[in-house]
This record gives C-alpha cells, sequence and structure tokens, in this order.
C-alpha cells in the first residue's frame, strides 16, 4: 500500500490495526455465521435474540474506520449464507455464483453504514489527537497538559454516560437500514432479522402496525442489551443499575408486543368461531383450487427456445396437457364427493409459456375451455406482448424488436372468456427481469446475465371471483408491503399471489419466499392464496396461520381444493378497518426509527463539539495571554540551537 496516494489508502486498515483487530474480526464472522441458523431451512428463531450480540459487542472503543470494516465482515458472513440458495441459478447462468458473491458484499454495505455511524456517534479520536498534540508540548505547556490528562479522564466517563444514551439508537438506526434496503427498484427486503420469527405467530402481530420492522427492532434490542452486559462484565463500568434498566426496558417491550399477539389471536379465533356457530352462509367464505403444475425450470426454459421451435411447442402442448388433467380430476373429485365447484382456480406465475400468449387466438381459445370444463374463473399468470403503436404485420422486424412485454397474471371466466384486463408485474426483479441501466455494456445483459426483457406495469388491478375482490402480485413482489398498501385502498377481501419458485429447486428459497406472503397477510389482515410451481402453495389467513398446503416438489403436479373464510360477507357492507401498517403513512414506525437516529447522530455530535469548547475556553484561562490568543495547536515551538534561521 505504500506505493498508493493517500486518498486510496484512507479508507483502508494498516496491518497493525488488523492485528489490532484480529478477536473483533472473528467475533464479528462468529455472529454473522450464527444468524444463518434462524433462517430457513433450520429455523432456529430463538438464536436471533443473541446472535448478533458479539458483533455488537466489538464495536465499543473502535475508531469509524474500523467499526466499518468490521459491519463489513459481520455483514458478507452474514449475507452470503442466507444467500447460498441462490447458487441453484448456476445451472441457467454459470456466472451466478459469481454474482451471488458480489451481492453479498453490497448487501454487507448496509452492516458496515450501520457500524460506521454508530462509532461515529462517540468516537473519540478529536479528543485523543488533541490530546497526543498537546502532550508533545510538555516542556513548554506542562500545566496545561496536566489539565487535558484530567479532562481526558473526565470525558472518558462521559463517553460511558453516552453510551448508555445509544442503547435506543443502536436498534433504531438498524431498522431505519433495513427500511432504507426495501427502497427504489433494486431494493432486497430479504434477510430482515424480524423474518427470523416467521414460527412465533404472538410475536409477529405487531406487523399490523410496524410492518415487520417492528420484530426486528425488539430482536435488535434484545441483542444490544446483551451486548452491552457482557461489556460492562469485561470492564466493570457504570452502575449496575443503568444495566437493570435497559434489561426492564426489553422485558417491557417484549411483553408489550407478546401480550397485543395473544389478544389479535384470540380476536381472531372468536371471529373464526362466531363464523363457524353462524348458519352456513355459502357467501362468508370461498373454495379456491390450488394448482401446482410442478413442471422443473429447464422444461420451462426449453419451452421459450424458440430456436427450436417445434421442441418448444411441444412442450408447451405437454405442460396444456398436464394442467387440463389436475383441473379434470379436480372437478371429477367435486362429483364423486358431491362438492360444489371451486369458486375460482388458481394457477402459478406462467402457467402457460408464451412470449405473446394475449395475441395467440389458439391459447386464449384454450383458457376459455379450460374455464369451461373447471365449471369456474381460471386465474393464471401468462407472459403479455404489446406491439409498437402503427405496427400490425406480425412480419415486420419491429413487430416484435420494439414490443413490450409483461410478466401478467389473467383471468379466463367461463361465459365470457379471457378478460382483456391483465394485471402486469410492476416491482420485476433486478438483474433478473430486467437490467437496462447496464445496456450500455455491450453483450452484458444479454450473455453474462442472461435476463429477461420485461416492461414494468403501471398500476394494480383488481379480479372477482363469486362476488369477492382480489388482488394480485407476481414472485418478487410479495416482499413490498408498500403494493399490498396499494390493493389495500382498492378495497379487496383477499390477495393472490402467484410465483415460480422451480428457479430454487429443492434449497429453501421456496420457503423464504412463503415467509413473505405470511408477514404480508398479517399487515394487511386479509387471507393471501399463494400458488406456485413447484411449491409451497398454501392458504395464510389474516392471522398468518398456514392451511392447504402444498410441499416443495418438482417430481409432480399436485392440487388441491382449500375453503377459507372472508372476514366478513361480501355485499353486506361491512368492511374490517384498515390496519395502521397499510394507511398511506402506514411506515411511521420505520421513518420515526430513521428521524431519531439521525437526531441522536447530529446531537451527539453537537454536543462534543461544545464540550471541546468548553474545555479549551478553561484552559485558555490558565495560560499567559500571549499563549491564550493562541490555539494549542498553533503554538510557537521552542527553536534548536543548530536549526538554521
Amino acid at each position: 500500500m505504500a506505493r498508493f496516494p493517500n486518498w486510496i489508502k484512507r479508507p483502508f486498515l494498516s496491518r497493525a490495526q488488523w492485528r489490532d483487530l484480529r478477536a473483533a474480526v472473528f467475533w464479528s464472522a462468529v455472529s454473522g455465521l450464527l444468524l444463518r441458523l434462524p433462517f430457513p431451512p433450520i429455523e432456529w428463531g430463538w438464536i436471533a435474540f443473541f446472535g448478533m450480540a458479539p458483533f455488537l459487542a466489538q464495536l465499543r472503543g473502535k475508531t469509524p474506520k474500523e467499526a466499518a470494516w468490521l459491519g463489513l465482515v459481520f455483514g458478507f458472513c452474514f449475507f452470503y449464507p442466507n444467500l447460498f440458495w441462490l447458487n441453484t441459478l448456476s445451472s441457467v447462468n454459470p456466472f451466478a455464483p459469481l454474482g451471488i458473491i458480489a451481492a453479498a458484499l453490497i448487501c454487507a454495505l448496509a452492516p458496515a453504514l450501520f457500524a460506521f455511524l454508530l462509532a461515529l456517534s462517540i468516537q473519540r479520536s478529536n479528543l485523543s489527537a488533541q490530546h497526543s498534540e498537546l502532550s508533545t508540548q510538555h516542556s513548554e505547556l506542562s500545566t496545561q497538559h496536566s489539565a487535558l490528562t484530567t479532562q481526558h479522564s473526565a470525558l472518558s466517563t462521559q463517553h460511558c454516560l453516552l453510551s448508555t444514551q445509544h442503547f435506543l439508537l443502536v436498534p433504531a438506526l438498524w431498522t431505519a437500514i433495513e427500511y432504507a434496503r426495501s427502497l427504489t427498484e433494486l431494493g432486497f427486503p430479504w434477510v430482515y432479522l424480524g423474518h427470523t420469527q416467521v414460527n412465533c405467530l404472538p410475536l409477529i402481530q405487531i406487523c399490523d402496525l410496524t410492518g415487520v420492522y417492528g420484530v426486528s427492532f425488539l430482536v435488535v434490542f434484545a441483542n444490544q442489551a446483551l451486548a452491552d452486559t457482557w461489556n460492562h462484565l469485561r470492564s466493570a463500568d457504570g452502575p449496575r443499575r443503568r444495566l437493570l434498566i435497559k434489561w426492564v426496558g426489553v422485558a417491557a417491550a417484549g411483553a408489550c408486543i407478546l401480550g397485543y399477539g395473544f389478544l389479535q389471536i384470540h380476536a381472531g379465533n372468536l371471529e373464526a368461531g362466531k363464523n363457524a356457530d353462524a348458519p352456513p352462509d355459502k357467501a362468508s367464505s370461498l373454495r379456491v383450487a390450488l394448482i401446482q403444475t410442478g413442471v422443473s425450470q429447464e422444461t420451462k426454459l426449453a419451452s421459450y427456445n424458440y430456436e427450436d421451435q417445434t421442441g418448444a411447442e411441444k412442450m408447451q402442448a405437454d405442460m396444456n396437457r398436464s394442467t387440463l388433467r389436475q383441473l379434470l380430476m379436480l372437478r371429477d373429485e367435486c362429483r364423486r364427493n358431491n362438492e360444489s365447484i371451486p369458486d375460482v382456480y388458481v394457477l402459478p406465475e406462467s402457467a402457460v409459456t408464451c412470449p405473446w400468449f394475449n395475441l395467440s387466438t389458439s391459447l386464449t381459445l384454450m383458457v376459455r375451455d379450460w374455464a369451461t370444463t373447471a365449471g369456474a374463473p381460471l386465474f393464471f399468470g401468462a407472459d403479455r406482448m404489446v406491439p409498437p403503436p402503427g405496427v400490425l404485420d406480425s412480419k415486420d422486424p419491429r413487430f416484435f424488436g420494439e414490443a413490450k412485454f409483461y410478466n401478467s397474471a389473467f383471468i379466463a371466466d367461463p361465459r365470457t372468456g379471457l378478460r382483456k384486463t391483465a394485471y402486469d408485474k410492476m416491482h420485476l426483479v433486478p438483474f433478473g427481469e430486467y437490467a437496462s441501466y447496464l445496456d450500455f455494456i455491450p453483450g452484458f445483459t444479454d450473455y453474462i446475465l442472461g435476463i429477461g426483457n420485461f416492461t414494468p406495469g403501471e398500476a394494480p388491478q383488481t379480479f372477482t371471483a363469486r362476488g369477492t375482490t382480489f388482488g394480485c402480485v407476481i414472485c418478487f413482489e410479495s416482499c413490498f408491503s408498500y403494493l399490498f398498501r396499494r390493493y389495500a385502498r382498492l378495497d379487496v377481501d383477499w390477495m393472490a399471489v402467484v410465483t415460480n419458485d422451480a428457479w430454487y429447486k429443492l434449497s429453501s428459497g421456496a420457503r423464504r419466499h412463503q415467509t413473505q406472503a405470511i408477514f404480508r397477510a398479517i399487515e394487511m389482515r386479509r387471507p393471501i392464496v399463494r400458488v406456485a410451481n413447484t411449491g409451497i402453495s398454501c392458504i395464510v389467513d389474516a392471522w398468518g396461520r398456514v392451511s392447504d398446503t402444498l410441499p416443495l416438489s418438482e417430481a409432480a403436479p399436485a392440487q388441491c381444493i382449500a375453503s377459507f373464510r372472508l372476514r366478513y360477507t361480501p355485499n353486506s357492507g361491512e368492511r374490517p378497518r384498515l390496519t395502521l401498517y397499510m394507511r398511506p403513512w402506514g411506515e411511521w414506525f420505520s421513518w420515526t426509527c430513521g428521524l431519531f437516529a439521525v437526531g441522536v447522530l447530529i446531537a451527539m455530535r453537537k454536543k462534543r463539539a461544545r464540550a471541546f469548547a468548553d474545555t479549551s475556553a478553561k484552559d485558555a484561562k490558565g495560560l499567559s495571554p500571549g499563549q491564550a490568543k493562541r490555539s494549542p495547536g498553533k503554538q510557537k515551538q521552542p527553536r534548536r540551537k543548530n536549526a538554521k534561521p
């Protein structure tokens, strides 16, 4: 590094600094690896309440630069194991493993920023530098040096007090950064600490007030109390009463959240019991058929390969026949059991594989025949193509070359056929369904990423099934609460999530993706019907309880008929109120955490600046008038005898 200029070397640590940080780096890495266990497939959620503590304990006494590097180490060891399942994409893209490493490093910048800001608010590097500078003037300013030594000791005690004041800053800052990770089209709201508690339903009921961020706050809150306790036991600084207050705060927060959760679940049980005891009213429940087509991703991709058009069309025909068999099996099962036909059939994303499905007369007539055979509306995913304006001839190169392609969801009615208005996926997968900002690199998106070229939709669309109104999100969109908030304003009765998780084979990716639907159901207090190509398909009620699950499988198709109660009788005029989190200002908790963190950081910087100003004024009183006029850093140095004039 000696050959590099200072502006390049400045962000990096020296070898001596790395040697001093060996223990801190080790415990930061252990902390990150430990937090792999609360996530699928292991799902030991209780580890999350102490897994982050070793990393937080290492930040004490570190400079902002040292803390940032520790945050980067922790972040990479945290994110890479939790994103490793994405390596299943290497079967379709050989560059996927390198992309996963890059994604983990990018995600690790969030903990690095967290650690940097946290250390910046309590760092004493300025004080140490001033102390060192004034120590060199001992021969001329011995009295002032003695005073500053006392001042240094006093400010060390003040530092301990500031650490106590930062107790709430730690979870607030982490929560604000987690929220920031979900913003913009490049947002990635996966691997939140709050997601680790998906199996503890009473704890996550608070999501209808704060979103998943309230759960993340509690998890970090507990970890910070453990880190402070560990640091107190090692150094024994500060009274124990301060630690007791912190643990009382954590216990009170946990008790309030659990109490609220049990009350909500009890209210849900009462509501379900009331509906069960009421006279049978078909309008208050809905029968839904879940069709899990079970097609491998290799087959899906091959059916889009029009370089071998004959082979692609054969695969499409095979998949369509398989889907029709599933519909017939469910219809015949209902007839044998003297049961009513399902009110709606829900198929996964890309159930029909054709880039211009909406323009194919044969395919649109096919899905109408499916709906007629099934005897109920058919909701499914397929691609939609819109030719450029004024170009009607399919032989014109512009017809396909300048067309817009959408990842869409359609509904076909037995009587009216395919509805022309479809839902177009609004939040596309970055580097998977589009990467227009990388088009300036020749061949990068086509040959390196191998991605699709979709256009994002503009607005949500609602659909109807036997008197109920429902909305839809496709695949990655189920991770974003703001899309569900838009549907909540449209007063939907339930939500459909259609996805194709065959990309991830039999890895934990499908379970991680299903977790998102559980949190969205609680946030919205609406049932969610989730249908995936290879699983996991299920019904999630308004309190996050999962039922009628079709397991993860690439071996064969699966289907089932599920009934779920609506929260009210349609057309009765009754409507459950919007949850606090679904209101336009529903992100109030994340915004509050961000404002609190910014306010504390600014306040601590100003407080330290005032402390330095006060000590400088006190020291100036003990100096001669000539010395007082000059700042300590500009004191006249004694001239050596042999120095040249």
